[in-house]
């Protein structure tokens, strides 16, 4: 294989996955997940819900949502 044809085969698979991830970030930016406004821990739960569905999605082995006490959730993939 040439390196023109490997960065014509990877060109092509990154177009081919732009339109998914770019679908997914737009889903993410419009959780209005505001961790410093405690109105809006409900948000902030649910962005991190999210972040882990998309890890799920991919099949990583294992995803958790954890936090510190009083902390906001953090998503932790394997």
């Amino acid at each position: 294989m040439s390196d023109t044809t490997a960065i014509d085969d990877i060109r092509t698979a990154v177009t081919g996955l732009l339109p998914g991830i770019r679908q997914n970030l737009e889903d993410l930016v419009r959780i209005e997940s505001v961790s410093a406004d405690p109105a809006r821990a409900g948000e902030v739960q649910r962005s991190a819900e999210a972040v882990a569905e998309l890890f799920r999605a991919e099949r990583f082995d294992t995803v958790e949502i954890v936090s510190a006490e009083g902390g906001a959730p953090a998503v932790i993939a394997h």
